[in-house]
């Protein structure tokens, strides 16, 4: 076997199907495109949730005759508990203004005194927003000094969970069968490659080179095609999120170029496509031209 034999034939083969490779390439960009623009609106999606449920974790309310030490040690004791991603300090007068800016009229033309506590507003890590972990958190909270009422909205962050956890098994189902028709299509394609070349596989039939000498140019073919492919979706997934923002005049929370890892992935995916959709048609196929 002869490694830069097969190397050499993986890399030239465009040479002699050009037209089926390009459709090859064409094909894995568009299915990496639809799997890159998945997973950047659904990431948008997930995020506008996770926004929405944070605002539904727990708040806590001081005592009006808390003092200041009472409220700093119960700041802290937030901070540093396990989990706790944000707090937000909202105190009296910040509270009036919330409340104006929700309802439009002013709490002092309805009561004489701001009835309105100082708060914290805190907000857990994904891997901490379940039921049981924030309750502990909350009744822990009411054993404090200082503390006068935490509230944490258990029926709606469990809606909220319930929502979160469908668009995940949805987008995940939807993703799996993208990925299972970017095989099938590549392979059909594929397939036009091996017809083109069919001159090739029979002389490297008549020379008694191995089923694996013939098959491996292809594989790397396809690879080499899944990178081509993730350079075109690159491109196309950025035009798709600047052509949202314009559209909708929405501002994205997440966007492709922000995740190094998710580039990675779709890199990763093209070559695994390729060499997936190569392997298929080249298993069922290179007999059938011989």
């Amino acid at each position: 076997m002869n490694l830069s034999f097969i190397f050499k034939e993986g890399l030239s083969g465009f040479k002699r199907a050009k037209f089926p490779f390009i459709v090859s390439v064409v094909t894995l960009s568009i299915c990496l495109t639809l799997i890159g623009v998945s997973i950047m609106i659904g990431d948008n999606i997930f995020g506008y949730f996770r926004e929405v449920q944070s605002d539904f974790d727990v708040q806590m309310f001081y005592n009006p005759q808390a003092s200041n030490s009472e409220q700093h040690a119960a700041l802290e004791y937030c901070n540093t508990y396990p989990g706790v991603m944000t707090t937000v300090y909202i105190s009296r007068n910040e509270a009036v203004a919330l409340f104006q800016e929700e309802f439009g009229e002013n709490i002092f033309d309805i009561l004489k005194d701001n009835p309105f506590p100082a708060s914290v507003r805190i907000g857990f890590d994904r891997y901490h927003q379940n039921v049981g972990y924030i309750s502990g958190f909350k009744a822990s909270l009411e054993q404090l000094p200082g503390i006068e009422t935490v509230t944490f909205h258990k029926a709606l962050f469990l809606k909220l969970t319930a929502i979160l956890r469908v668009l995940t098994m949805v987008g995940g189902a939807f993703v799996l069968l993208l990925f299972i028709a970017s095989v099938l299509l590549t392979s059909n394609t594929i397939k036009l490659i091996i017809l083109a070349r069919f001159d090739w596989i029979e002389t490297m039939r008549l020379i008694g080179a191995s089923d694996f000498t013939i098959r491996s140019p292809f594989l790397l073919e396809g690879a080499f095609q899944g990178i081509l492919g993730a350079i075109l979706t690159l491109g196309a997934v950025h035009g798709v999120e600047a052509g949202i923002m314009k559209l909708t005049n929405l501002d994205l929370n997440s966007r492709l170029m922000q995740f190094p890892e998710v580039i990675i992935l779709l890199f990763t995916t093209g070559i695994i496509l390729g060499v997936l959709g190569s392997y298929r048609a080249v298993r069922r196929f290179i007999y059938m031209v011989v």
